[in-house]
């Protein structure tokens, strides 16, 4: 079967499955800091690299990443992205600035959003409506959120909020749960096979090693439950085996021996 490609960014597609994702980024990368952007999809499936990609056919300069995973209270997260005042907490210090200041006029790329506290998303999500935000601890005037921002989740948001908030579901505000503009799924690798042939091709050359036609269909034919992380790690291990067993072809064997592995470790 022909593959077509589609450029976008940094990024390749070969598989038409792509096709209503990439329509919808290709609208949402625009210079526009007002039109915030959600990518929903399976773990592993792309959205990070669809992230930054959508910023940089944007043409937007600054860039920033941010993992909702390592935050640990509302506080914190607040500082983090608004920035901290010298005298904050009392005691004197330098000028913090937040991400929301360093990426300025660019993008802001927030890993998992689903992974923040129920307190803190609640907090992003209004500053994202509002389109303005405080420095921490400040009151007096608010700052314009000139900032793009772009978030990933395995999960939807609505959900989420249901499950944070529980019996308080109900008080938040549906507009908070329609602050994203646009909202692009990704596919899993599942629904789109042809991409599994490019990126079997692609990581196999970067691991410099080849692709016995047997293994390549045992790699076709495989579940990849966490996607194109998952055949990254695939890759890493069948290379280290070949190299172990003198060789520089991925064998249906060694193939096998990886797949097992990763059903005990599931």
């Amino acid at each position: 079967m022909e593959r077509n490609e589609i450029k976008f960014g940094h990024l390749s597609f070969f598989d038409s499955g792509y096709k209503p994702v990439l329509d919808a980024a290709f609208q949402a990368a625009t210079p526009n800091q007002t039109k915030h952007i959600l990518i929903s999809g399976p773990p592993g499936s792309g959205k990070s690299e669809l992230g930054r990609a959508i910023h940089e056919v944007s043409g937007c300069e600054k860039f920033r990443s941010f993992s909702a995973g390592r935050v640990q209270d509302t506080t914190n997260f607040e500082i983090e992205l608004t920035g901290c005042p010298p005298l904050a907490f009392g005691l004197e210090r330098k000028n913090r600035r937040g991400l929301f200041e360093l990426c300025e006029g660019g993008s802001l790329f927030i890993d998992d959003i689903t992974d923040l506290p129920s307190e803190a998303l609640l907090w992003l999500l209004t500053v994202i409506k509002e389109g303005q935000y405080f420095r921490f601890q400040e009151r007096e005037q608010p700052l314009p959120l000139n900032v793009r921002i772009i978030a990933s989740t395995n999960l939807p948001l609505e959900h989420l909020l249901e499950k944070g908030f529980g019996n308080r579901s109900s008080q938040i505000p549906d507009d908070l749960t329609q602050v994203f503009t646009y909202k692009l799924e990704m596919p899993s690798l599942d629904q789109v096979p042809l991409q599994i042939d490019y990126l079997a091709t692609q990581f196999a050359a970067k691991n410099q090693c080849s692709l016995q036609p047997a293994a390549m269909t045992s790699i076709k034919d495989h579940h990849w439950r966490n996607n194109i992380r998952e055949m990254k790690n695939f890759f890493v291990l069948a290379a280290q085996l070949a190299v172990q067993h003198n060789q520089k072809t991925i064998s249906e064997g060694i193939a096998s021996e990886v797949f097992k592995s990763f059903k005990r470790s599931h």
